[in-house]
């Protein structure tokens, strides 16, 4: 239920241990047309994890969302991942900041992650899995570096966003 991933050859700096970036992939509920988490990725100070919640309880997530709530917890277009969270595990995070809002307060036009990446650092980040079934196990290599990597660059994005925002005051 949980994989931890060391970091790649190409690897952001990461400047502060005390903040979390997560982006969830989904895996859409049949008949209903409601999603709940089919993979959770996160880093933290330059490491990455993979929780796979459809292996893990309830109470045994019920840990790290206690260890998430005493950390700036970042994402990217983070509306419906939040009322997944409150839906799925009556859960939001105490502090959440949201990649894709900074962006658009800064002025991008384009704030999509894979554009604020390539804008950002030169990196064209692989898109390939964003509409696979993340229902199936195991996950497939592929699967599993398009996960990390929507983190992976998270962290960087925060810090210059910030900047760009803080220079617009």
């Amino acid at each position: 239920p949980f994989e931890q991933f060391a970091p790649a050859d190409e690897q952001p700096e990461q400047r502060s241990p005390d903040r979390v970036a997560h982006q969830p992939s989904l895996v859409r509920q049949q008949g209903q047309g409601q999603c709940r988490p089919g993979q959770g990725q996160l880093g933290v100070g330059g490491q990455f994890a993979l929780i796979d919640p459809i292996a893990i309880k309830e109470m045994e997530i019920r840990p790290l969302l206690d260890t998430l709530d005493r950390l700036e917890f970042w994402m990217h277009g983070a509306d419906y991942d939040l009322t997944m969270f409150r839906r799925t595990y009556g859960w939001v995070p105490r502090t959440v900041r949201d990649t894709q809002i900074a962006a658009r307060l800064a002025g991008h036009r384009h704030f999509g992650l894979a554009s604020l990446v390539e804008q950002h650092f030169g990196v064209t980040l692989s898109k390939a899995s964003q509409k696979a079934d993340w229902s199936r196990r195991p996950l497939p290599d592929k699967m599993l570096t398009y996960a990390v990597d929507d983190v992976r660059w998270l962290p960087p994005l925060v810090e210059n966003l910030k900047e760009e925002l803080e220079e617009k005051n």
